[in-house]
């Protein structure tokens, strides 16, 4: 399975949804848990902090991690779409 990582930063989205879509400790352990039971998810890292949340994961389907986001984002009002990046580890880098 690829790499991927998908996620906002301050390059990328302005500070109101960065505030928005941030991940307190507490909560961590339940929003990976949600992630890593969607099918096609091997494993996943949630890095959430003041100027960035960011997923690392290996998975499948990149889209199902990117709905998982956008969901979370959802729920607080936001449409992350034009806010995320995304990176996925190719066949010939993981060969080499």
């Amino acid at each position: 399975m690829p790499l991927h990582v998908l996620g906002i930063n301050h390059h990328s989205a302005p500070l109101e949804v960065r505030e928005k879509l941030a991940f307190p400790p507490e909560t961590q352990a339940d929003v990976l848990t949600s992630l890593a039971s969607r099918p096609g998810v091997a494993e996943a890292v949630l890095v959430s902090t003041c100027n960035r949340t960011e997923v690392y994961c290996r998975a499948a389907d990149v889209a199902t991690v990117r709905d998982w986001l956008t969901e979370q984002a959802s729920r607080s009002g936001l449409d992350i779409d034009s806010h995320l990046y995304l990176h996925s580890e190719t066949e010939a880098v993981r060969h080499a």
